[in-house]
């Protein structure tokens, strides 16, 4: 259970990272022509990270665990169902605000691709952890081996 935590709070972490980091560009010239360092600074310059991590948290909660439930109910974890489950709803979750929050697309569209960021980091980084434990439940070794940059799974009878 605590290597379980541990890996959802680095995937978080990351995927936090890859989607606030870019407006902390934004941000910064804002921190940097404060008087003098401040808090107020500082919250300025961070925002973006905490905002992000909030986010994150919520859909690696709401979204990524029970879909990690669903997919090793069906015996079928592997990191990129996860990167592109991640691309997928780091796409659709900011687009879905922007429309809610703002009553248009465009926000949405605007924060699409810092939420494909966080949600692609995010979903390589669970899906690397969940494919390793997966391959230690298989009886046999491994239940996928890759060629090139392919996973191919044994037939099923």
């Amino acid at each position: 259970m605590r290597d379980a935590s541990f890996a959802f709070v680095r995937a978080v972490s990351w995927g936090s990272l890859a989607g606030g980091g870019p407006f902390v560009a934004i941000t910064l010239p804002g921190a940097l022509a404060a008087p003098e360092w401040s808090l107020e600074a500082a919250w300025l310059l961070a925002m973006p990270i905490v905002i992000a991590a909030v986010v994150v948290t919520l859909a690696a909660t709401l979204i990524g665990l029970p879909l990690t439930a669903w997919l090793a109910h069906c015996n079928d974890e592997d990191r990129m169902t996860y990167v592109i489950a991640g691309l997928g709803f780091g796409a659709l979750l900011p687009m879905a605000l922007g429309l809610a929050l703002f009553g248009n697309w465009g926000m949405g569209a605007f924060l699409a691709l810092p939420g494909v960021f966080a949600g692609t980091v995010t979903g390589a980084s669970w899906g690397r952890w969940r494919e390793r434990i997966a391959d230690q439940r298989a009886p046999s070794g491994p239940s996928r081996k890759r060629e090139g940059n392919w996973i191919v799974r044994p037939a099923r009878p």
